[in-house]
């Protein structure tokens, strides 16, 4: 796979590849390719937590009983 950076990019890239203990330029990429999707993964299984907190806080009725001023 060949993959073309922007030039900004690719000296930041060479940059921390010089002040790293990575081999090349695939290590380091594999590395924050795999962080990147682990962090994805994790925020998705974060939010549908919450989702179904959510639904659980709506079938209480807790969000009336205790969020909404009584009118």
């Amino acid at each position: 796979m060949e993959v073309t950076l922007p030039v900004d990019l690719a000296v930041e890239l060479d940059r921390e590849l010089s002040q790293s203990a990575f081999k090349d330029r695939s290590e380091l990429i594999e590395v924050a390719l795999r962080r990147y999707l682990a962090e994805r993964r994790e925020s998705t299984e974060r939010l549908a937590a919450l989702d179904r907190l959510a639904d659980l806080v709506d079938a209480a009725g807790l969000y009336e009983k205790t969020l909404v001023p009584e009118r």
